[in-house]
């Protein structure tokens, strides 16, 4: 049974250890299975009568991994990236950074590409004109693309420039490249437990939870209801997903930590067990259950929503958008 401290979080909760020490010292990690599905960046799937809810949780106590993370944006290399490109960019977003103070479904797609395609022009027209600032500006880019062309060639005789240039000048080619960023990773994690009993009734609640890490990843398979029970492999249903949250004393829902790591809604990619730890084969008897002495456990966890700035995993102390002052650049006169 869940212990009498959980029951104001009103779902079964089972619990290892039973205690780790008193107030203010008692931390937590609480993994909730839930009954809705997370399907975008806010909207969920729920159930019949329209609520989340938790359908099973477990309180384990708090490890090192549980502390880390780690956020990863990709950028890739762009190139050639010279003057003119720099100069059309910067064109392209004079003429159309109205568009992105807009909401989505306020876009005029038409307006877009006037926009754009009017910046595009005016900068060519300039270079026609032969304004000598952009027309130098096409030069520099139009040279160095040319070099590396240049670079790419087989001269008979001489075999591939982009080898005897460099030995033959002392110099290489300026790329011209740029970073340009692509998206974000999901956070992974994997979170390491050693469970020890100090008595027949941890040793059951370790069995709990092991079953309940293990229940509610899987999928199901769905046959037809007339079936003679046979699996039918035609339709599996979704595994569930889960609330992790990190907190100290005995409702998760009053006492979060605010100041380590916040979970997006997560799913279990892999669970893996070993009741001999350090290749120690021990049970505790139990009438006529034998329980392992110590067990092992690795929560492997992806988090289902990429997070942005504003993400409730990324604000601290109320911080709610970049309007905070410290997020804010200051200007000194």
């Amino acid at each position: 049974m869940a212990d009498t401290k959980f029951q104001t979080i009103n779902f079964p909760t089972f619990k290892y250890p039973e205690n780790v020490g008193k107030k203010p010292y008692d931390k937590w990690i609480l993994f909730e299975a839930k009954s809705g599905r997370r399907i975008g960046r806010k909207p969920i799937i729920v159930e019949q009568n329209g609520v989340d809810s938790t359908l099973g949780a477990v309180a384990l106590y708090l490890t090192e991994s549980t502390l880390d993370s780690k956020l990863s944006v990709d950028w890739s290399d762009t190139g050639p990236m010279g003057t003119l490109m720099g100069t059309l960019a910067q064109k392209f977003a004079n003429e159309g950074s109205n568009l992105f103070n807009t909401k989505l479904q306020d876009w005029d797609v038409s307006a877009a590409f006037r926009h754009i395609s009017g910046g595009a022009l005016d900068s060519l027209k300039a270079v026609a004109r032969a304004d000598k600032g952009m027309m130098d500006k096409a030069l520099d880019f139009l040279k160095s693309a040319g070099f590396e062309h240049l670079q790419s060639a087989d001269i008979p005789g001489l075999g591939n420039l982009k080898e005897v240039l460099p030995l033959a000048t002392g110099m290489r080619v300026n790329p011209r490249t740029a970073a340009l960023f692509d998206s974000v990773q999901f956070r992974d994690y994997d979170l390491d437990f050693r469970m020890i009993p100090r008595n027949r009734n941890e040793a059951r609640q370790i069995d709990e939870i092991i079953h309940f890490f293990q229940f509610y990843m899987l999928p199901a398979y769905y046959g037809n209801t007339k079936d003679s029970g046979d699996v039918d492999p035609n339709m599996i249903g979704f595994p569930y997903e889960f609330d992790v949250t990190l907190y100290s004393g005995d409702d998760p829902a009053k006492t979060e930590l605010g100041h380590v790591n916040k979970f997006e809604r997560s799913v279990i990619t892999g669970f893996n067990v070993d009741h001999s730890p350090d290749q120690k084969v021990m049970f505790i008897e139990d009438g006529k259950e034998f329980y392992p002495v110590a067990t092992d456990i690795t929560i492997s966890m992806r988090e289902i929503v990429l997070l942005d700035r504003n993400s409730d995993q990324i604000k601290r102390d109320g911080v709610t958008d970049l309007n905070d002052p410290r997020y804010t650049r200051q200007t000194h006169k």
